[in-house]
Formats: structure tokens, sequence, C-alpha cells
């Protein structure tokens, strides 16, 4: 915290890849993968992902390509996006490694079947209803705003509403979720910066998906490089779960040096160790690791 991060140093990070034998790779996708500017631009057009998908460069599907097909990665891609959407960007990536909805839903790599990665609690079940009635009272209330719906979030953006009114709509939106949402296991978050509030399944994180994948392919063989790459708040939680299971006794000696957890664009404060400026930076390391693979 309050101190500036070290630069990633693309010739030690390929030199330290080529000497290892089990890899495991992870990406956000909006902000990481995809210039965050084309994202919010996107939005702006189409308001919801679905059947308007926004997908990575080709240059960048490419070089996902060449590492999945090497046996000795295992490689995946975390979003907030939804299962459906995930597989119109990305689905024609073999052997890539999807999870969407911050991890509640993931398709392992090699898999043609999506699997929910934890079942909902009675309290959880109906949160759809009771949540609804007021998502819609201030949907039609602030012009602009829109409801974008998943299995386990809904997402009210205000974007496009007029900034003012917009902010003081998602302070009361916030307030009124709480209230009707207590003690049903949703959180209720509003994030200025994105221009929406978030209401998801408490406990589904980009952390606790990454944290299941790392230990899922350590138990198939001992890992011995680690590469973890995103831009925002939720990727946070991926970066900090990997670093805190990385530093497990029968890891700790193994990724010794082999840990590279990279945040997009600088921060005051992040649990990545390395940065890069931005998504162009990402192809930078997705091209020089293909030259290894190839």
């Amino acid at each position: 915290m309050g101190q500036p991060l070290p630069l990633l140093n693309m010739a030690t990070l390929l030199r330290i890849y080529r000497q290892c034998t089990r890899r495991l790779i992870l990406f956000g996708l909006d902000g990481t993968l995809i210039q965050q500017e084309k994202v919010i631009a996107h939005l702006k057009n189409f308001q919801d992902f679905q059947g308007h998908t926004l997908a990575p460069p080709p240059a960048a599907l490419h070089c996902l390509r060449a590492l999945c097909a090497d046996p000795l990665n295992v490689v995946f891609v975390i979003s907030g996006r939804s299962a459906a959407d995930m597989e119109a960007c990305l689905g024609n990536v073999d052997g890539l490694g999807l999870a969407a909805e911050l991890g509640f839903v993931q398709r392992r790599p090699g898999d043609s079947q999506w699997t929910q990665q934890r079942q909902l609690t009675a309290a959880q079940a109906n949160w759809h209803e009771l949540a609804k009635p007021v998502l819609d009272r201030f949907t039609t209330r602030t012009n602009g705003a829109y409801l974008r719906w998943q299995e386990s979030a809904a997402l009210w953006c205000y974007q496009n509403a007029d900034p003012d009114f917009g902010r003081f709509q998602a302070h009361q939106l916030t307030l009124a979720l709480r209230e009707r949402l207590r003690g049903a296991g949703i959180c209720v978050s509003n994030s200025m910066a994105k221009g929406q509030v978030e209401v998801r399944v408490a406990g589904v994180n980009k952390g606790a998906i990454a944290d299941e994948i790392l230990r899922t392919t350590e138990r198939l063989a001992p890992v011995d490089f680690v590469l973890c790459v995103g831009d925002d708040d939720d990727d946070e939680y991926m970066l900090s779960a990997v670093t805190a299971r990385s530093v497990c006794a029968d890891m700790c000696e193994r990724l010794r040096h082999r840990l590279f957890t990279v945040t997009v664009g600088n921060k005051a404060c992040s649990h990545a160790n390395f940065v890069v400026q931005n998504s162009r930076d990402v192809l930078g390391i997705l091209e020089t690791l293909r030259t290894a693979a190839s």
C-alpha cells in the first residue's frame, strides 16, 4: 500500500515460464484481455452483452489457443459475465477453462458442460423474487438506467442516467435492497466507478473460484508456476486468494519466485506483486508466452 509496484519484466517471466512443467494461468476478461474503453463503449451501445458479445482481439485469441494447446498449461478466464456470453466470445478456444458470474458457474478445460460451483441456501433461493420489485421500481423512476440479470446476480446500471440523479438513486436503491434482502445471504454494493449497483449471492467472488482452481490443479499434479492477471476490484479477490494459497507449506518453496500476480494499471493499493500499464501490455504477456509455446 502506497508503494509503486514494479513493472512486470517480460524476460524474467519468459525465462521462468520455460523452466516450469506445471503451469496455472488465470486472466480476467473486461479491462484485462479487452481494453476497458471498448468495454464501456460497448455497454453504452448495447446495454447488455447478451446477443452482442464483445470478444478479445484476434491476436489475444490466437495466443490463448497456443497456450491451451501446451499440455503443461492450465488456462482459465474468470469474468463477471454470464456463461452464455463467455461461451459466445471464448467458447471456441479449445482447452480453455471458463468461470462466469465471478465463478458461480464454470466450464473446466476439455468439458462441454457448465457446472454450478455452489448450492444456494433456502434463504438465497428466492432472492430474485424479493429483489425484482425494488429494482423494477427504481429502473422505472430513473431515465437511462437498465437491469442485467444473471443466475447469481443482478446489475442495476446507471452509466447512462443523469450523473447526479443516477448517483442519488443508486444510493437510495442500495439502502432499499439491503433492507429488503436482510438475512437472505445476499450482498448489495454500489460502484460509482462502474456506474452500477450489484446484487449478488454472498460468497461468490473471483477469489473463491481462483482458490478452487488452484487447489484442483494442484491435486492432479504439483504446480510450479502461477500467473494471475486482473485489473479491477473484483480481480483483487483473485490476486489475493492466489497469493494466500501459494504460501501454504506444500506450495511455498515450489512457487518461490515463480508466482506472478499482475494488476493492470497503477493503483494506490493492490494485492499484486507486479503491474502492467494497460490491456495492450497484457497482450504483450500473451505473445511473450506464445513464443515459448511455439
